[in-house]
């Protein structure tokens, strides 16, 4: 969820358009006032509908759905894991390390790691 003022909401949808996707939104406006108005529709959407926003603004932005942007491990860091198991390094530390390489969730590192050969 995400407050705006009028002169920003076109710039913050299109930023949460291009870094999320065009995902659902519900574009509140003058919450709890007498020409409140809630737009519920896709990002792309309400850049279109928003042309000249006036008001107050409330975004509720859908999440994930769990497979967009699902993360996963690739070749580069399975052999990264590869090498640091040849120098000894224990599973704690490397998967540590690659936490803050790779920015991939710790349990899906740790969980590669016990499967390597």
């Amino acid at each position: 969820m995400a407050l705006e003022t009028p002169h920003r909401l076109l710039a913050s949808l299109r930023d949460v358009e291009q870094v999320l996707g065009d995902r659902k939104i519900a574009v509140c406006r003058e919450l709890t006032k007498l020409h409140e108005e809630v737009f519920r529709s896709s990002i792309s959407q309400a850049i279109m509908h928003f042309s000249q926003p006036k008001g107050e603004f409330t975004l509720v932005i859908e999440g994930s759905s769990g497979s967009e942007g699902e993360a996963q491990i690739t070749e580069s860091v399975l052999e990264e894991m590869r090498k640091l198991r040849r120098e000894g390094i224990p599973a704690r530390e490397a998967v540590t390390k690659l936490v803050a390489a790779t920015g991939l969730p710790r349990n899906l590192l740790y969980k590669a790691w016990l499967e390597l050969p």
